[in-house]
This record gives structure tokens, C-alpha cells and sequence, in this order.
């Protein structure tokens, strides 16, 4: 099933003027580009940003599906959401390429009645993987590994992009602290058994941050991860790159792989791990990062407590996988 419009979404009402989209479509194809008709509809898919899907007639014929995101200058108190030109950037300056895994990136646009940044992208017609089998699992999970393959040389030229998020020992570290802030109202005992590992805790964040740098998208939930079946292989996009960074790679592969049990996720990570140009250790070194990557995760997920307070007994759960992934360090 298709998940529930979010409440913004269901109170935002589709507006995309032809004349805007057209000074985006010409500047992305080169020359004038005039519309005749927009059909814009609210996306069942849309986030913590309403969106909208585009059907474009041009008046020198064809149509161009789009997704138009509108990204709000003010954020929505996310620690890691608090640049709203993030994603716009990472399209421009570094997704640009043609065949990188992505939607192709047409502009932006500016709404002067609500101050809104327009994101105006190609539309997957696709659903994500949480609506697939294996096998198209591991083909994003390969291209999941060449992305991080091609931006694995580009650390020095990443960390100069300052609306990258630094995905570094310090980073990691900051989550471990907000874990404890969210969980010391609701569950105080649990916040005094995680505050009392954050010391062993040092040893995460310093070993996912001593590794080659690559891009990282840092949100990357099946969700977030759609296949164009009308291809042949499948065509895999990821969308959402709000929280991109700089960093461990592992940590995309982590979050990618979360919840599958254990017979698929190897069969993952062995899958990602043969692919040329993936930056992951063999052996004990592999363990270690994926275990330290894990705990990352379950971390960051504690620190999101308007998340899990309805779920009794979820923090505790995860707090038991932390320490037993600090034992297995």
C-alpha cells in the first residue's frame, strides 16, 4: 500500500505557474521553452516537504513529467535539515553527471508568495524498494557502491563544499549526546545506561571517522531508493538528498540494509563489497566498521524521540543493541 499523504501534504494544494516552469525548462534544455498546460497533482510520496507531480505540455509538442519539491527557507528543526539549499546544491554541483543513479535535475524556481525554493526534478514513474524483490535490491545496492566508488577520490574537493554536512568522529559523537537530551524526559534510567557507554562509544565515532571520505546521501531508507521498471534492467534513483554529506559510505549502506534479515543483508553487503571501486575492509576490519555504522543508526534513531515514545519498550530494545555492538568492538 501506498503510505498516507504526511499532514503538510495533505494541506498543500498543487500551484506550479507555467511561466515558472518554462524559464526552468528552458535554462535546463538551452533556448525558449514554452507551456502550453500544467497538470499538477499532490504526490502520495511526498515527505516532510510537500510535493508535487508535474505533467508539462510544451507548445512545440511533448510532454515533461516532473517532481516538484518545495523546500521551505525556514526548515523544520532538524539538526541536519537547517541548510535548505543543500539539496538544490548537491543536484547542481555534484549530480549533474549523466548515469549517476539519480533523477535528473532540471532547476530551481522561486515562489515570491510563500518564499518557497521550487526543486524541480524528473519524474521516476517507479515505486520504492520496500514494493520490490531481492533482485532489484541488489541492483541498487550495486549502484549504491559505484556512487560511492566515484566520489571516493573527491574527499579533499567534498569537504570544501560547505553545505555538506561533515559526517566525522565529531558528527557522530553530537547524535550520541542528543540521544541522551531526548531520552533523559521520557526514560531517565535509559538515559543514564546510555550516557554511562559514552565513553566506549568513542571508539564509533572514531572509527567511522577515520574512513576514506565519499559522498554520502545519509537518509538512504528503502524510501528513499525507487526503481523505474519500465527500464530494462530496472533504473534505480535515489531521492532525497537533504541530509548529503561527507563521510563513511558504510553509513549509507547501514541505514540501506536495515530491518532485512540477517540471509539478505550478507547477501547485500557481499554484493556491494564486489563491486569495483566499493570502499569497504574485509574481514574483521568489515565487522567492525558495519558493527560501529549499526550503532551510528540505532543512536540517531534514540535521539528522534517524538518518533518512538508511542512504542513502548522500542528504547530499550535499542539501547540493548547498542551495548551489545560496543561488546562486539
Amino acid at each position: 500500500m501506498r503510505e498516507p499523504f504526511s499532514e503538510v501534504q495533505a494541506a498543500h494544494r498543487p500551484d506550479v505557474p507555467a511561466d515558472r516552469l518554462g524559464r526552468v525548462l528552458a535554462t535546463a534544455f538551452g533556448g525558449e521553452h514554452r507551456v502550453r498546460a500544467v497538470d499538477a497533482r499532490s504526490s502520495p510520496f511526498a515527505g516532510v516537504w510537500p510535493a508535487d507531480t508535474v505533467s508539462v505540455e510544451l507548445e512545440r509538442g511533448g510532454n515533461v513529467g516532473l517532481w516538484v519539491k518545495r523546500l521551505s527557507a525556514e526548515g523544520d528543526g532538524h539538526p541536519d535539515k537547517s541548510a535548505p539549499d543543500r539539496e538544490p546544491r548537491v543536484y547542481a554541483e555534484l549530480l549533474c553527471t549523466p548515469g549517476l543513479p539519480v533523477p535528473r535535475w532540471y532547476g530551481c524556481a522561486h515562489d515570491p508568495r510563500t518564499g518557497e525554493r521550487e526543486l524541480v526534478l524528473e519524474h521516476i514513474p517507479g515505486w520504492d524498494l520496500r514494493y520490490h524483490a531481492i533482485d532489484t535490491w541488489e541492483l541498487a545496492v550495486r549502484a549504491l557502491a559505484r556512487l560511492h566508488g566515484q566520489f571516493a577520490s573527491c574527499g579533499d574537493d567534498l569537504r570544501q563544499r560547505g553545505f555538506l554536512l561533515r559526517l566525522d568522529a565529531e558528527y557522530v559523537r553530537e547524535w550520541a549526546y542528543r540521544a541522551v537530551d531526548a531520552l533523559r524526559g521520557p526514560e531517565p534510567a535509559l538515559a543514564r545506561r546510555l550516557r554511562a557507554r559514552l565513553d566506549d562509544y568513542d571508539d564509533v565515532a572514531t572509527l567511522i571517522g577515520r574512513q576514506a571520505p565519499t559522498l554520502v546521501h545519509n537518509d538512504l531508507a528503502p524510501k528513499n531508493v525507487v526503481a523505474d521498471t519500465t527500464d530494462v534492467p530496472p533504473r534505480i534513483c535515489f531521492i532525497d538528498w537533504e541530509t548529503a554529506g561527507v563521510g563513511c559510505g558504510g553509513l549509507d549502506l547501514v541505514h540501506f540494509l536495515h530491518g532485512l534479515a540477517p540471509g539478505p543483508e550478507e547477501r547485500l553487503v557481499e554484493t556491494y563489497a564486489n563491486e569495483p571501486g566499493a570502499a569497504l575492509p574485509t574481514g574483521e576490519d568489515r565487522a567492525r566498521l558495519l558493527t560501529a555504522c549499526r550503532a551510528h543508526k540505532t543512536v540517531f534513531r534514540l535521539a528522534h524521540s517524538r518518533l518512538w515514545l508511542p512504542r513502548r519498550g522500542v528504547a530499550r530494545a535499542w539501547l540493548d543493541e547498542i551495548e551489545r555492538d560496543l561488546s562486539n568492538l
